[in-house]
């Protein structure tokens, strides 16, 4: 990975979704093995946010092949010994540790020592090849797309553009993993995407009774605008991002809402029909929904659209939510007990 990528998993990994879920399945999982006082390897360990949680059951050593992802480690989680070595060769006698985790570890291995965790002479000399690390590089990108188009692959910048992982996705699809076809209207023929994937697009083809928002950070992969789709048009003022720390609302599929970093600039996205009124409605219940005890304490918004939030259509539904209105703008903040 380059180091921009290593920088946008240590600005997500403590509060994104996934990471969280991430962590809290594991959590589960481990239970049975993790105690106090233990010596554990987080083995791919990459900018370290996996073993800030694994430091809290003993000592941590990240194993990384990159030296990238271990200056993040070095400067970001004190608890973790850094170390630069391959997961299929550890510097390290047997025994040394009590518990070992590979999170998203298996995909970078290759398809014949794939499966369960275990090292070989055979496997740990055969060097990796650029073909392989590539080949592990586009499995990532469509577990985490599940659709890959020449807009997505350009938006996650890897090396030699579409040209390049073409002939790995043609490759895919001719073994059977993958299927092509015309999945996402407007973005091109050449759309490639995991048999689930197509699958939960279908399901999703019909639209609820009452409209139905999803909040995600604006650098979301699950986030299509700004990489697989193009942020709408706005005539004038601030346009829309995807920077760490900003949040965008999807409503029934499309881009509602984008809350800029330090939460005070709202923009909309909500044409004038028949279901704008809903989709305001769907759109500030879904930033009220951002404030609660185990989410933010509080949620400040200055201005929508560029103009005072009570010049704007969406104003009657924010206070409906339970925003409140102040002289400088909308807040809402978590119930006092």
């Amino acid at each position: 990975m380059e180091v921009e990528e290593y920088a946008r998993i240590a600005a997500a990994e403590d509060d994104h979704w996934w990471y969280r879920n991430t962590r809290a399945l594991m959590a589960e999982l481990l239970q049975p093995w993790l105690g106090t006082d233990q010596r554990i390897l987080d083995a791919g360990c990459g900018p370290g946010g996996n073993g800030a949680w694994l430091a809290t059951h003993g000592r941590v050593i990240g194993v990384d092949l990159a030296r990238e992802a271990l200056e993040f480690v070095r400067a970001r989680r004190p608890a973790t010994t850094p170390v630069q070595a391959s997961a299929e060769r550890l510097p390290f006698a047997d025994g040394a540790f009590d518990v070992a985790v590979g999170i998203t570890l298996l995909y970078t291995v290759r398809d014949d020592v794939a499966g369960r965790w275990s090292l070989t002479e055979t496997a740990g000399d055969a060097p990796i090849t650029p073909t392989e690390r590539a080949t592990a590089q586009i499995r990532q990108l469509l577990e985490r797309h599940g659709v890959l188009t020449r807009e997505v692959v350009r938006s996650e910048g890897i090396g030699g553009g579409f040209t390049a992982a073409y002939g790995i996705l043609k490759a895919m699809e001719d073994a059977g993993r993958i299927r092509r076809g015309y999945f996402v209207a407007g973005l091109g023929a050449a759309q490639f995407a995991l048999p689930g994937a197509v699958d939960r697009l279908r399901a999703a083809r019909e639209r609820t009774e009452e409209p139905h928002a999803v909040v995600l950070a604006a650098n979301d992969p699950a986030n299509a605008y700004g990489a697989a789709l193009s942020w709408p048009e706005r005539a004038e003022g601030r346009k829309p991002m995807r920077t760490a720390g900003a949040l965008v609302v999807i409503v029934d599929g499309r881009l509602a809402g984008w809350l800029g970093r330090g939460e005070e600039q709202l923009l909309t996205f909500v044409a004038e029909e028949a279901d704008a009124e809903p989709t305001r409605k769907a759109l500030a219940a879904a930033l009220a929904r951002e404030v609660g005890p185990d989410r933010r304490t509080t949620l400040f918004i200055q201005s929508v659209d560029g103009a005072p939030v009570d010049e704007s259509p969406i104003a009657d539904a924010l206070r409906e939510a339970g925003f409140a209105r102040t002289p400088r703008g909308y807040l809402r903040r978590v119930a006092r007990a």
